[in-house]
This record gives C-alpha cells, structure tokens and sequence, in this order.
C-alpha cells in the first residue's frame, strides 16, 4: 500500500493506493512501500518515500518511457552545467552539507555525491515547482525508483528519496533555504530516517523555486555497483547485452537478469555476466543484478539489486 498522510487546515486527509512493491535487497519482492507528508513547519511540507520503491504494474508504457527520457535529457542541454553562483544551486550544496553533518554527528558514514542523482532529482524538482502535484507518484505514475531506474543509465542499487517545499524562497538566503528543509526533514521519523539509513553510499540533490513556491529533492541511493557503460534505453529481441553493461567499473556482481515489469524476479531469470542477452518478449524491462554474499561447498547465497529500465522492442 502506497500511503500519503498530510495535516494542515486542521484536518489530516489521508489517501492510499494499493498494488505498489519494492526490492528489500535481499533476493525478495512484494514488501508494502510507504510513504508519509507532513506539515513541518507554517507554509513547509515534506515526504518521504521508502527505499526502492517500483513500479506498478504495467504503469508504464514503452512510448511514455521513452518520451520521458527524452524530456530529461532536453531538461539536462537547456539548464547547462550548475553555476556556482546559482541560488538555487547555493541551496542545493547547502542541503547536501548540512545532510553530510547530520549523518557524521550521529555516526552514519559519509555520503558520495552522484552528480547523475542530483540531476534527477532537479528535473522532478523542477515539475514539482511548475504545478507538479507534491508527491513522489508523477502525473506519468512514476515512482522514485522508476525515475532513477529510468534515467541513471548506470546504477545498480536500491533508492530513495524525500521531498520538501516552502511557499518562500530569498534568493539573498539561498543557502538557509538548504539549511532549513533539512532541519525540517529531521523532525520527521521517516525522513530522519531516510537521511540516516547506513545502507547509503550515494545522493543527489535538487533544487527549483517557481510559482508553487521553493522546492528540494534528496535522493540516496546504495550504489552496489556502476556499470562500465550506460545500459542501453532499447534492444531487439535476443540481442546480447553490451559487454559494458554486464561489467561493473564500482563494485561487483555475479549474475545479471532482465524481467518484464509485470511480474517478480526469479532464480531462473539470471545469466552469468558476459554472456546476457535480450529476451524474446517484448516490452519494458528492468534489471537486476547479483551479487555473491556466501559461497559454500553446498550453497550459494545472493543480494539481488534492481538497475537500470530497458526496452525490448
């Protein structure tokens, strides 16, 4: 069940979607994926959406996935690389610092910037500034695990990711802006929580003020592994998988499968990295990919970790 909680207006409104699963990294899927809103202070609003979270069921059609990369990159040539002096960029890195300390104060290890992940979460910052509603669910049904899978070409790892908005933003205070969605983002369990999580490696991110107000995007992401080359967006039926792509330039695995979104990985699914290929049925895929946590004379045991979205067509 995918559940948002808000309070504000004196009364709490409460909405739910069923038919959502994650990954628990650990070889499962089908665990319920939550996520909560809350009024943290006057005029400022957070959620929190639990680590990889997937997609619903055949929510997104090829065309849509394709057209939704396109926007991304399009998204990526007209902003131009970040410029120093940017506010809204001054908000993003104070953000970031000021997550960094939150996580070395309480014993949580540092987290690497993923300069792709910061991307991703300013283009959905930037819809959610243009009118987008305030949610992790996009007008397309897209998950924070379906954007990343769809537009991180190269990573391989759970997710996840918390949302804040205030109806005010100073250009003349950017870096307070960062400094205090955090602080707001630290009141609440879940996205403490979130900002806290020692499985973490990686994060990103993102910043946007338009006429809904100011916006900022955290995602975290454990990178199991960067592939050596972005997986491909689309394949032909059979067609080998690029050596590339079956290669990890940061961390390791061992196996590598492509599954059709409507339905669960399985052991069957998985071919030994070098010799994966497309598979016969048409339509979006997402990978997974293992990882060796036990090897013994009678038993093997695996973390399975979701990657990249491809289309089979």
């Amino acid at each position: 069940m995918q559940c948002l909680f808000r309070l504000g207006d004196d009364r709490p409104v409460v909405t739910c979607a069923d038919g959502y699963v994650r990954t628990d990294g650990v070889g499962r899927r089908g665990l319920l994926a939550g996520a909560i809103a809350l009024f943290l202070a006057p005029a400022a609003r957070a959620a929190v959406a639990d680590a990889a979270t997937l997609v619903k069921a055949n929510s997104l059609p090829s065309a849509a996935m394709a057209a939704y990369l396109d926007q991304f990159q399009d998204f990526q040539r007209e902003s131009g690389a970040p410029i120093t002096g940017d506010p809204l960029f001054q908000a993003e890195m104070a953000a970031a610092r000021a997550t960094g300390a939150t996580r070395l104060a309480e014993g949580a290890s540092f987290l690497r910037d993923d300069a792709e992940l910061s991307w991703i979460a300013r283009h959905y910052a930037a819809q959610l500034a243009a009118g987008a509603p305030f949610a992790h669910e996009d007008a397309g049904g897209r998950h924070p695990g379906d954007r990343i899978a769809l537009l991180h070409r190269r990573m391989v790892g759970v997710n996840a990711e918390n949302l804040f908005t205030n109806s005010v933003f100073d250009p003349d205070r950017a870096e307070a802006a960062g400094r205090l969605a955090v602080d707001n983002l630290m009141q609440s369990p879940g996205h403490r929580a979130n900002i806290l999580d020692p499985r973490w490696t990686h994060a990103g991110c993102g910043a946007a003020a338009g006429r809904e107000g100011f916006f900022l995007v955290q995602l975290f992401a454990e990178r199991a592994a960067l592939l050596m080359e972005a997986m491909p967006v689309r394949l032909s039926p059979g067609t080998p998988l690029p050596a590339g792509c079956q290669q990890a330039a940061e961390g390791t695995f061992s196996g590598l499968a492509l599954v059709p979104l409507d339905r669960e990985v399985a052991a069957e699914d998985f071919m030994r990295p070098g010799s994966a290929t497309a598979p016969t049925r048409r339509g979006p895929h997402r990978s997974f990919f293992a990882r060796t946590q036990e090897m013994t004379a009678r038993t093997a045991k695996f973390t399975i970790h979701p990657g990249p979205m491809l289309l089979v067509n």
